[in-house]
């Protein structure tokens, strides 16, 4: 794992009044992680909810895709 997140993106969500929610900012934050093989993971559900182990190649988000293949070339 890096000391920090390999890409941070950070962007406009706007008012949702069926959940009460007013305009505000999101921030996605990436980290890289590498494995040689299965790795059970225990999510906090109330900090995170979506793990996902994939492929550079499979990332549609162009920026991601450069700074994961940068790190690990």
């Amino acid at each position: 794992m890096l000391p920090h997140p390999v890409h941070i993106d950070v962007h406009s969500i706007p008012a949702n009044d069926a959940k009460g929610e007013p305009a505000h900012h999101h921030a996605d934050v990436r980290w890289l992680f590498a494995t040689t093989g299965p790795v059970d993971v225990t999510l906090q559900a109330e900090e995170v909810s979506d793990v996902e182990w994939r492929s550079p190649d499979t990332f549609t988000d162009e920026t991601l895709r450069e700074r994961v293949l940068s790190v690990i070339r």
